[in-house]
């Protein structure tokens, strides 16, 4: 499989747009720092959302040029382990930095208690804890009980981060194959094992059918987990979700920004 001329389009524009968006909420944070009182505050904002945000935004940026959505070309070996590198340490700061977010709300907020069982303790801060939301204001609670961002938590950043967390790590593989493609494979392979016996002659030759047999199939552009668990079946198309969740992402915290400015 492989992209569309007019799925590459949208998905070049889609990260054009993002990568504007991205310059203009750096300013937008940095300007709310200023405002914020707890120092707790400011440094879950300065050194956990936006150390965050910087290391996604570069992860983003290699994945697409290791892997730009025109690329038909099959990955080196080297080229796989970069890109699925890239998407662990994408994929875990995503869900760290919503976490973040609650850290700043609850330290501004002084919601945060070891001792105060009226407040919030340390197992309670987590982005989409009830005990965390149900201390926002109902605009942004409503935002993150919808629909869309609760289906998104629950079918994809919640398995895949615990996945990568606890369980299989994310994982591209090498190629997509047809069933023909998987008999050309096999064909070559009976065609170097009949070739050893004759080493050193025939090296030259079965150099030629071990390159032959790499450039057969098309690069995948899903990524999974565990084969055999229900979340990870279909695996997920990596360049769309990646600009999805940044959109999802630069939504909830621009939300942030402008309730903690408000107030």
């Amino acid at each position: 499989m492989t992209y569309t001329e007019e799925t590459v389009a949208h998905l070049s524009g889609a990260y054009a747009s993002l990568e504007i968006q991205l310059k203009e909420f750096y300013k937008d944070a940095f300007h709310l720092s200023e405002q914020l009182q707890s120092q707790k505050a400011i440094e879950y904002l300065l050194h956990g959302v936006l150390r965050r945000l910087a290391h996604i935004q570069h992860c983003m940026g290699k994945i697409f040029s290791i892997f730009p959505p025109e690329r038909t070309q099959l990955l080196s070996r080297e080229e796989r382990y970069d890109l699925v590198s890239y998407l662990h340490t994408y994929a875990i700061n995503l869900a760290g930095l919503l976490d973040n977010w609650a850290w700043v709300y609850v330290y501004e907020k002084e919601l945060y208690s070891e001792s105060d069982k009226k407040k919030l303790g340390r197992h309670d801060v987590a982005f989409f804890k009830e005990k965390f939301v149900s201390k926002l204001p109902l605009d942004l609670s409503e935002f993150i009980r919808s629909e869309n961002i609760e289906e998104w938590n629950k079918r994809y950043l919640r398995p895949y981060r615990d996945s990568l967390a606890h369980r299989i790590p994310l994982y591209v593989p090498s190629r997509i194959l047809t069933d023909q493609q998987v008999a050309d494979i096999e064909k070559i392979k009976r065609q170097i094992d009949e070739l050893l016996p004759e080493v050193p002659a025939s090296i030259p030759k079965i150099e030629e059918l071990k390159t032959e047999k790499q450039t057969i199939g098309v690069p995948s552009l899903s990524m999974s987990g565990s084969f055999s668990e229900e979340d990870f079946n279909k695996g997920i198309l990596f360049h769309a979700q990646i600009l999805k969740d940044i959109e999802i992402v630069l939504q909830i915290s621009d939300k942030f920004v402008v309730q903690l400015s408000q107030e």
